[in-house]
Formats: structure tokens, sequence, C-alpha cells
């Protein structure tokens, strides 16, 4: 059951980072603030599934750095992705809601690879390690 529960949550934050790709490569113009909510939401389901792997409850919190320092305390490897979590944490929200923030199309892009950085590190701990 468990290891069925990691791969729903794994398929969700792969589901993500697809859609931000879709919306970022295939849609004009490209739209960046919500491919960034996209990017975020990616790392935060891989991280809660690599929680759910490790048998720890899952932390309801939008922050990436929680999530990634807890992630750590179960497997230290996880601390190497706190710098690019802190990145994509304000994605979370500030995306989602009008404001005056402006974000580059080379933020979104970058935005991108540090989700599929962190999706493919915690899938390597959850699906291939099994």
């Amino acid at each position: 059951m468990e290891h069925e529960l990691v791969t729903q949550w794994m398929q969700k934050s792969q589901d993500d980072y697809i859609s931000a790709t879709v919306l970022m490569d295939r849609v004009i113009p490209p739209q960046i603030e919500i491919a960034c909510y996209h990017c975020q939401q990616c790392a935060e389901k891989a991280l809660k599934a690599f929680c759910i792997y490790k048998n720890s409850e899952v932390q309801k919190t939008h922050n990436l750095i929680v999530l990634c320092q807890q992630c750590a305390s179960l497997d230290s490897e996880f601390s190497t992705l706190i710098a690019d979590c802190a990145r994509l944490t304000p994605y979370s929200v500030q995306t989602r809601y009008p404001n005056n923030i402006e974000i580059l199309e080379s933020e979104a892009k970058a935005a991108l690879v540090l989700a599929k950085k962190i999706y493919d590190f915690t899938e390597n701990k959850v699906l291939k390690t099994k």
C-alpha cells in the first residue's frame, strides 16, 4: 500500500512538471507564472512522496525548505537540495494571485530545471531502490 501511495505522489509530481513544460514550450505566449507554480508543486509532491516512503508524517506546508529539511533528517543527501527548494518556494503563493512581481522567462526556465532536478533526485531514492 505505501509503495502505491508513493508512486501516486510521484505521478502527481511528474504531472505538474509536464504541465509546467507545456505551459512554457507549447503555449503562446508562455504562461510563466503558472508554469512556476507547477514547478513548485512538482518539487513539493516529490518531497512529500519521500516522506511517505520513509513512513514520516507529511507536513501540511507549501514551504519546500521545511519539507527538504524534513527529508534531510531522514536522508542527509537531501541537504544538497535546500538552496534549490528556497528558489522554488515563493512560487507556491506569489504566482497564484494578482501581484506586482514580474517573473522573467529565464527564471521560469531555471525553475523547470530545478523542479526536474528535485524530481529526479527523489525518484532515484523512492522508485529505483525498491
